[in-house]
């Protein structure tokens, strides 16, 4: 007569988590309480590596990793295994994240999660579950884990590349070109807080070598109302570029955006241009039945000169069954980054694909 499996008990929901300290795959220890107050922390106790569904469960965690990290989440997977089969199976699998060796099974056991199974010569193995710290606690049986990601803290300063929506600027005060000063681009590099307020105490200036356009970018910049960033829906604070840009010649003479937004064309001095792009993929159907086509796609070219995913998208189209070829060649295209003053920027941009038939001699 089969007997039940023995599951040790573990924290209650809100209560403390359990410390502790265990091996990982990137070869140093990792500490649970070095976290505390500065992430949240993602448990996720897996049984064996190289079993099916825990293979699938850490590859569902390698590719949210991403998601994860902008979500303010440390993910941990722990298990049983030793640090040597860890290793072989995180380079296996291509895994991001680094996989925790619980092998003597002292934290599974503190958190709840082990079960002592009597047909396996009283060996243990780790019930499938995942345990969010720092906001919650909770824990699910085998299976798949839905995951709500924690709201974001408050008192982190978040960086442009971590926030959903980037703050803008929403009131400038009137812009005069400084008596005594020259053309140029002074950046200024502050925190945001979370009501759209420049910290002058976080102030810095990155750019800018004329003294005059110095205090004149830092005057406007203070007095600039911005509409604060966003993580998840709610405001957070920021660290966030200002280039504040001086042209006697232009109209207005003086510009401040956000570094990271994105400029049209007519904004530039030095407009992108194609360098490099892969062999256009004419459609098989479409070339036998002799039919030729335009495609226009509009899409974001990063500061690097390449596309920035997920923005590519169909302006106009003569026949719908290019548009997936059109967007494959854009996306795998290479251009010169636009500029401004010197400074390579986002820009939006709109592109023709043609699609000509061969020529027959």
């Amino acid at each position: 007569m089969a007997t039940e499996t023995a599951l040790t008990s573990g924290p209650r929901a809100g209560a403390a988590a359990p410390d502790f300290t265990l091996p990982s795959t990137a070869g140093t220890d990792v500490t649970l309480s070095a976290h505390r107050g500065r992430t949240h922390v993602l448990l996720a106790f897996f049984p064996l590596a190289f079993t099916s569904t825990c293979t699938a469960e850490n590859r569902a965690f390698n590719e949210d990793y991403d998601q994860f990290t902008r979500a303010g989440v440390t993910l941990l997977p722990i298990s049983v295994d030793s640090v040597p089969t860890l290793k072989e199976y995180k380079a296996k699998y291509a895994m991001q994240q680094d996989l925790l060796s619980d092998f003597r099974r002292d934290v599974s056991r503190a958190y709840g999660v082990l079960l002592e199974d009597r047909f396996f010569s009283k060996r243990g193995a780790a019930m499938r579950s995942a345990l969010l710290l720092g906001l919650a606690l909770c824990a699910a049986a085998c299976g798949p884990t839905a995951f709500v990601p924690p709201p974001p803290l408050p008192d982190r300063v978040y960086g442009a590349s971590e926030v959903d929506e980037p703050a803008e600027i929403v009131l400038t005060p009137p812009l005069h070109y400084p008596e005594g000063g020259s053309d140029g681009v002074v950046l200024v590099r502050m925190v945001i807080d979370s009501a759209g307020n420049p910290e002058p105490g976080t102030m810095l200036m990155v750019q800018g070598s004329d003294s005059v356009l110095v205090v004149a970018a830092r005057a406007l910049v203070l007095k600039t109302l911005f509409r604060p960033a966003r993580v998840r829906g709610r405001v957070v604070q920021v660290m966030a570029d200002v280039p504040v840009e001086f042209s006697a010649a232009s109209l207005p003479p003086v510009t401040l955006r956000v570094l990271g937004d994105v400029y049209t064309l007519e904004d530039l001095q030095e407009r992108p241009h194609l360098t490099s792009g892969p062999t256009l993929n004419y459609p098989a159907a479409l070339l036998l039945s002799r039919v030729s086509g335009r495609v226009i796609l509009e899409a974001v070219i990063d500061t690097s000169g390449r596309v920035q995913e997920g923005t590519v998208r169909v302006v106009e189209s003569s026949d719908g069954r290019f548009n997936q070829a059109a967007k494959a060649y854009l996306q795998a295209a290479r251009f010169t980054p636009g500029r401004i003053a010197g400074r390579a920027v986002r820009v939006r941009l709109q592109m023709p694909v043609e699609f000509k038939l061969p020529t027959r001699d």
